[in-house]
């Protein structure tokens, strides 16, 4: 087996970064975004933390609605959303949130994620410990 053992849930980036920091865990998965959030925001937090690896860029996870919103207003959401770019009154807020702007994306945009689960499914990982 590739680990003697797992810990978690590990249920947010900033839980799995504590775990490492702690001793709890020797690794953990960190995206980018939540990586560069804790760099920007707290960098002593960042400062204790080690990239030994990364892998290939991939679309961050989407924003997701539930199933019974009316069309309209997931429309209008994602009016408002593209719209953010422009607003000079969010101007902070995107900066805090290291976004410059949302595009449309297309659902194939993802089906690079959807490879990379069915080859480590492929590979056990499912099964770690």
């Amino acid at each position: 087996r590739l680990f003697a053992a797992t810990v978690g849930p590990l249920s947010t980036p900033r839980r799995v970064a504590e775990a490492v920091i702690a001793g709890e865990a020797d690794v953990g998965p960190l995206d980018s975004y939540a990586h560069d959030l804790i760099r920007a925001h707290e960098p002593e937090l960042a400062a204790q933390l080690a990239t030994i690896a990364t892998t290939t860029p991939t679309p961050i996870p989407p924003l997701v609605a539930a199933p019974g919103i009316a069309i309209a207003d997931i429309d209008h959401l994602r009016a408002a959303l593209l719209a953010s770019a422009e607003a000079d009154e969010l101007r902070p807020v995107r900066s805090a949130l290291l976004l410059d702007r949302f595009v449309l994306v297309d659902s194939e945009d993802y089906a690079v994620l959807l490879e990379r689960a069915r080859a480590a499914d492929r590979l056990g990982y499912p099964r770690l410990a």
